[in-house]
């Protein structure tokens, strides 16, 4: 199949499934933001940016090979193992306490021992991917705790990574939410009608991370302002 042939293809998708290509559209506005706002920048924004231009380029191979009709499961497993991975390295930046980093690691070990098992076929691929999100969401909650009782954050509203950290928290427990129903609630015979409706969902919701991110991204300058005062 040629190039032309496979863009066709890839905008027929597209027009047939438009959530998919809001999906992977969506990641460009907090990008474009967090370049406007990058002289504002920290830490943790900085990741984050990296980590949307990461998820905008590995997007890419999955309109391809879907348009090569080209088996992509193991890469599509893989490739959810990085976004969380990624998400759950953002929390790194910002955590001092020896404690803290444990509880991270020990995190990161049983989602990456999660992926080698998936790999070498040792549990079924897809089945325990939700544990990825409710890790990252139970960090997710942690800090948002923590967001709460710090004294030097008097508008969580003004505050970037509140915006970061809210866009973790509902895209996790959303997702986990409707994993849940679609796994355990629906009839064999069901699910593979609705397959393509629960993934339109996670698109809508995974759009809706990167709406609160780039809401994050634009308060990097009020937050800066805040701090120099």
């Amino acid at each position: 199949m040629q190039l032309k042939e496979i863009l066709d293809e890839i905008i027929r998708i597209g027009i047939k499934y438009p959530e998919y290509a809001v999906g992977s559209l969506i990641p460009i506005l907090p990008l474009g933001v967090g370049i406007y706002r990058r002289k504002y920048s920290t830490k943790s924004s900085k990741f984050i940016l990296f980590f949307i231009i990461i998820f905008i380029v590995s997007d890419i191979p999955l309109w391809v090979t879907t348009a090569l009709d080209i088996h992509n499961l193991t890469y599509v497993y893989t490739r959810t193992f990085g976004i969380y991975t990624c998400l759950l390295l953002v929390y790194f930046i910002g955590t001092t306490k020896k404690s803290d980093k444990y509880i991270l690691f020990s995190f990161l070990f049983v989602m990456t021992l999660g992926l080698i098992l998936q790999i070498f076929g040792l549990i079924k691929k897809g089945q325990y991917t939700w544990v990825y999100g409710f890790l990252l969401g139970s960090v997710s909650v942690w800090y948002f705790v923590r967001l709460i009782n710090y004294p030097k954050i008097k508008d969580l509203l003004t505050y970037p990574f509140f915006w970061f950290n809210t866009g973790v928290l509902f895209y996790c427990f959303s997702t986990l939410l409707i994993y849940f129903f679609f796994q355990f609630s629906i009839t064999t015979e069901i699910k593979t009608q609705t397959y393509f409706l629960f993934r339109s969902i996670l698109e809508y919701l995974t759009s809706v991370m990167f709406v609160l991110f780039a809401i994050g991204f634009w308060n990097l300058k009020n937050n800066a302002q805040i701090n120099t005062k």
